[in-house]
C-alpha cells in the first residue's frame, strides 16, 4: 500500500544515520502499530496484490531492518560490532517484507 493513501503512515524518531534512529508505522488514525503483526499481507488476494514494507529504499546506503524484537517493530539501522551498518553500494532496488509473514520462533513444522 502507498503510505499517500492514508491508510498508514509513518512516524520518524530521531536522525537517520544514529543510533536512536526509528521509524514507527501507524494506522489511518495515528495510532502506532506494528507492520509485521497489524498490517494486513494481501491488497487484493485474489488479484495476488501484497503489500511490502520497505525496509531498505532502492538508491540508499543505510542498512536499515525491521527490529523484531523491539515493541512494535520499527525499522532501525542495523549494526555491527557497535557501529552502524551501511551498504557499500547503493540499494539497486526497494528491499523489505511482506507482512504477517514473519517466521514464529516457537512454531515446529511436524511435516
Amino acid at each position: 500500500t502507498n503510505m499517500s493513501s492514508g491508510e498508514y503512515g509513518v512516524k520518524s524518531i530521531s536522525e537517520l544515520g544514529t543510533f536512536e534512529y526509528r521509524v514507527f508505522f501507524t494506522d489511518k488514525d495515528g495510532k502506532l502499530i506494528s507492520p509485521l503483526h497489524d498490517i494486513p499481507t494481501w491488497v487484493d488476494k485474489e488479484k495476488g496484490i501484497a503489500r511490502m514494507v520497505v525496509e531498505i529504499p532502492k538508491g540508499t546506503h543505510p542498512k536499515l531492518e525491521i527490529a523484531v524484537g523491539d515493541a512494535l517493530n520499527p525499522i532501525k539501522q542495523d549494526t555491527k560490532k557497535g557501529q552502524l551498518r551501511k551498504i557499500h553500494d547503493p540499494y539497486p532496488f526497494n528491499y523489505g517484507a511482506l507482512p504477517q509473514t514473519f517466521e514464529a520462533a516457537d512454531f515446529v513444522d511436524t511435516r
